[in-house]
């Protein structure tokens, strides 16, 4: 397998000076001894914990199934061909993640190169100079330029939401009668928006029930998505169970007229650009707010950040040039009457981050004093700013794609697993 690099077993954190521009590949090595769980999207985990191996639970992998997603995950990580994460003291941040990830018996989204978790990482290194290093990498964002734009916006709903009584007044005059500076399609987007809302709340009695199903959070509270994210032209919102193309792809990567035929990932919303499109935003829904430590969130967390890497490797795989460390892909996952926003973007090396944007509710109640419209407001700022996010991305995307035109090579982009998870369903149908 050519020259190894350091055996998993070595100490956490241990400096290594690369001494070729390729990576050299690892030498797999069994840990099954080595029970160590993480709550990085793993399914039935939250935070540090010990799993037992033969416990049983739904969520634990088969000794079978874990040796498969070990096997798979150092092929993927081998077959990488660009340099790895080194940091300036000369610490292969890609080679100490994969001594950890290879000893967990759970599948976690480190399993796929995307780290969602700051301080999971940042505690396999003992060194002061490589935490902060890491930690300075994984805090950049990207800082919006257009703070004037967000300040128009922010009046132009306020003029509208306030007690449930002047709201009604306010939106009966239309917003043809605004007098802000926003464009029209952003005004009445909003205002539609708006009135969908407030007639949502008032048809419940300005008190939202907690006893709801999933479906009806979707098609009542959030049915005002597809006039927020598609007014413009530029962003295609679908709804309900929809495959993802890109995770399709992926799945059905190395078939043969001799396998089977895996489907797509099922989501309960996408986002693709109207032009070329391309899939760059992905919607996971829940009836039940738990938390994004709930079983529900980590297990809906880590099935978007792995299609929204598949969407991020299909549209580096489309575009003219290497695109991978200036694109960023999208995900939005709504428990109940709260929806957390996603950004994934690349990192140096092998891996990728899932980048949590905040987490917004709607109020329980719209009292008569108001209370509860300044959550609205913020709520919908924060989608609006959201929105236009992935359409300048949509935009960037039309100009670094064209039909027929290949992209960056197969080898450099850094395989998600495919190991499926261990249940009947699972086992007989599709793969993560």
């Amino acid at each position: 397998m050519g020259e190894n690099a350091p055996q998993a077993s070595a100490e956490q954190g241990e400096t290594e000076k690369p001494k070729a521009k390729r990576n050299r590949p690892i030498e797999i090595e069994d840990n099954e001894g080595d029970n160590n769980t993480i709550g990085d999207g793993s399914s039935g985990s939250s935070g540090d914990s010990r799993s037992s191996g033969g416990s049983g639970s739904s969520s634990t992998l088969t000794a079978t199934r874990q040796k498969k997603m070990k096997e798979e995950y150092h092929r993927n990580f081998n077959d990488f061909s660009e340099p790895s994460w080194v940091l300036p003291s000369g610490t292969n941040v890609d080679t100490v993640i994969y001594r950890h990830v290879h000893a967990l018996r759970k599948e976690s989204l480190l399993h796929s190169f995307v780290i969602s978790r700051v301080q999971t990482v940042k505690d396999l290194f003992s060194n002061d100079d490589d935490k902060n290093a890491i930690a300075q990498e994984l805090a950049r964002k990207k800082k919006r330029s257009d703070g004037p734009v967000v300040d128009v916006e922010t009046a132009f709903i306020s003029s509208y939401l306030s007690t449930p009584l002047e709201t009604q007044t306010a939106l009966s005059r239309g917003w043809l009668t605004s007098d802000s500076t926003l464009d029209d399609p952003s005004k009445m987007s909003l205002y539609h928006s708006m009135m969908q809302i407030f007639m949502t709340y008032h048809q419940e009695g300005l008190k939202l029930s907690t006893s709801r199903s999933e479906s009806w959070y979707i098609t009542k509270l959030w049915a005002f998505l597809p006039t927020i994210l598609m007014m413009s032209g530029r962003l295609d919102h679908q709804p309900g169970e929809i495959t993802s193309d890109a995770s399709a792809l992926r799945k059905n990567a190395d078939r043969d007229l001799e396998s089977r035929k895996f489907q797509g990932r099922k989501l309960d919303g996408m986002i693709s650009c109207t032009i070329t499109n391309l899939e760059l935003g992905a919607i996971e829904a829940a009836k039940i707010d738990t938390g994004l430590q709930g079983t529900k969130s980590l297990t809906d967390s880590r099935k978007l950040g792995k299609v929204m890497k598949d969407m991020h490797d299909r549209v580096a795989a489309k575009a003219r040039e290497d695109i991978r460390n200036k694109l960023e892909t999208f995900g939005l996952l709504i428990s109940r009457n709260t929806v957390t926003l996603f950004t994934l973007r690349r990192l140096p090396g092998r891996h990728y981050q899932l980048v949590n944007g905040g987490s917004y509710t709607f109020p329980t109640t719209w009292d008569a004093r108001g209370l509860g419209a300044k959550a609205i407001i913020d709520l919908l700022v924060r989608l609006t700013i959201f929105k236009s996010d992935i359409e300048d991305m949509a935009d960037k995307v039309i100009e670094w794609t064209q039909p027929g035109v290949g992209g960056v090579e197969t080898d450099v982009l850094v395989r998600t697993l495919t190991t499926p998870l261990p249940s009947p369903k699972a086992e007989k149908s599709s793969y993560l």
